[in-house]
């Protein structure tokens, strides 16, 4: 018996689908798998979730170049996106995905050499959110609180202690792999 490779392909992403979409949008693209298989409703949620990580780069502290450089390629996926007709071939969006994605770990300027060099932290809500599926700790959140409060405290110490030594904001931005307006947060110009 010969397999339908069209339905092969859709059923083998469908839950792929469904996995993207709510690590952006949520319960909201809850049992949305099926849509994967529908170009008009596979538009409109993959369109919601290019919104969402549109608004998500404009909310990052990043270099300028880098952030108008994410921006296009995100409105740029959205309009291929728009555009997509059924039965079309659809490997332009996975172009116009790559590129965001080697810009966002620091590609740039088609040489193939990194240029930017991304810094991912877990904020306290991925850290309670990690431990909360991982089992409950009764002291887990007093202790993270204790913990952000001490490092804060070093980080502060530390920026005021260069700033004493005559290093201006972006030098000791530079030395701490942190931003320009991190630092000002930091010292409270912000």
């Amino acid at each position: 018996m010969i397999k339908n490779k069209k339905k092969t392909v859709l059923w083998d992403y469908s839950m792929q689908f469904e996995i993207m979409l709510r690590q952006v949008l949520g319960d909201d693209a809850y049992q949305t798998a099926s849509y994967f298989g529908h170009i008009s409703l596979f538009k409109k949620y993959t369109l919601r979730a290019v919104k969402r990580l549109l608004k998500r780069v404009d909310e990052l502290e990043m270099d300028n170049r880098l952030k108008d450089r994410l921006l296009n390629g995100f409105q740029n996926l959205e309009l291929k996106i728009r555009e997509l007709k059924e039965g079309e071939d659809a490997r332009v969006l996975f172009v116009e995905t790559m590129m965001i994605i080697s810009r966002l770990l620091g590609f740039d300027w088609i040489k193939g050499r990194i240029y930017s060099t991304p810094v991912y932290t877990r904020n306290l809500h991925g850290l309670i959110a990690d431990h909360v599926y991982a089992g409950p700790d009764k002291h887990f959140y007093n202790e993270q609180q204790k913990l952000e409060k001490s490092l804060f405290q070093q980080r502060i110490q530390i920026v005021k202690n260069l700033q004493e030594r005559g290093y201006k904001t972006p030098e000791i931005a530079f030395i701490l792999n942190t931003t320009d307006y991190q630092v000002k947060k930091l010292l409270g110009k912000i």
